[in-house]
């Protein structure tokens, strides 16, 4: 089986982990028309919703969200979580005709629970980690073409570094190598011309 991880294996590119939302494209609405509705200074409104990626929800999207809101004139804006992996970002609008409490929920479960808060009407966003899955596509086409750039924005990359212990004689992997060990295709580092085992 495969070894302790504690060193970089020689001459291996990185990952590169696409980080991005999709979006329905009749989501997209101005997000003013969400509060047209309000005139007490008491009422609050969820703007839209987040749902999808840890990777993207846990930090990055909290910290995008309450940078939105500073730019659109919010004040006191702070983020509190509500639930596990789920937090409320919220900003205060102190306008001359109308004052009240905006809200934005992140939820960080995972891509495909972001795909899924998507289609269901749960969620105004898809945080993911990775690029949408065909029957993802397939599933969401009543809601626009999900590949577009309409829909799908890249805000970040992530880079992954592998690596394996010092006693491993490998100093070299392929992509093709790399995506056989994690799809489980290969079990021995026998099999990309390590040790025997």
């Amino acid at each position: 089986m495969f070894a302790c991880i504690n060193r970089i294996v020689r001459c291996l590119p990185f990952f590169v982990l696409l980080v991005g939302f999709c979006s329905a494209v009749q989501a997209s609405d101005n997000w003013q028309s969400r509060v047209l509705p309000l005139s007490s200074p008491a009422q609050s409104t969820t703007l839209f919703s987040i749902a999808g990626s840890n990777t993207v929800g846990a930090r990055l999207a909290p910290e995008l969200v309450a940078a939105f809101l500073r730019a659109h004139g919010f004040s006191n804006v702070i983020s509190k979580p509500i639930a596990d992996n789920r937090q409320q970002i919220s900003g205060y609008w102190d306008g001359e005709q109308k004052k009240f409490t905006a809200n934005v929920m992140v939820e960080a479960k995972g891509s495909s629970t972001g795909f899924k808060a998507l289609l269901n009407g749960e969620a105004d966003l898809a945080a993911s980690s990775r690029p949408i899955k065909q029957q993802e596509v397939i599933k969401l086409s009543s809601l626009g073409d999900m590949e577009s750039s309409d829909s799908e924005h890249i805000v970040a990359i992530d880079g992954l570094a592998i690596i394996v212990s010092p006693s491993n004689p490998i100093s070299k992997l392929s992509l093709t190598d790399i995506q056989r060990i994690f799809s489980g295709k290969v079990t021995r580092w026998s099999e990309v011309g390590g040790n025997q085992g």
